[in-house]
């Protein structure tokens, strides 16, 4: 894929990313089950850059899919990203790659 497609889809995510980032319902779990209290925030830092090629935000680690569908994701699928995102800074400050 090229550049241009890329920035594109980029700036979908970044334009949409108020919308996405919302602790929002999801069609598999009713708002009485997700109070705003208990709902995952997002780890958005507000530093978003994509290297060209690459899928990850370098500002909060999470892949493009996972940015936009943070408000869809129900509060378990929030908890395993949130659980990965650690493993993730320490594989791209060391230079390895992930096991």
């Amino acid at each position: 894929m090229g550049a241009d497609f890329e920035m594109t889809a980029l700036s979908a995510i970044i334009a949409g990313r108020d919308r996405c980032d919302r602790a929002v319902p999801s069609p598999r779990e009713p708002a009485s089950t997700m109070p705003q209290s208990a709902a995952i925030l997002s780890p958005c830092v507000k530093v978003c850059r994509i290297e060209p090629g690459g899928d990850v935000c370098l500002g909060c680690e999470r892949t493009l899919a996972e940015i936009a569908g943070w408000g869809l994701f129900t509060n378990a699928e929030r908890a395993a990203i949130m659980a990965a995102l650690p493993a993730r800074r320490s594989v791209r400050r060391d230079g390895g790659t992930a096991a």
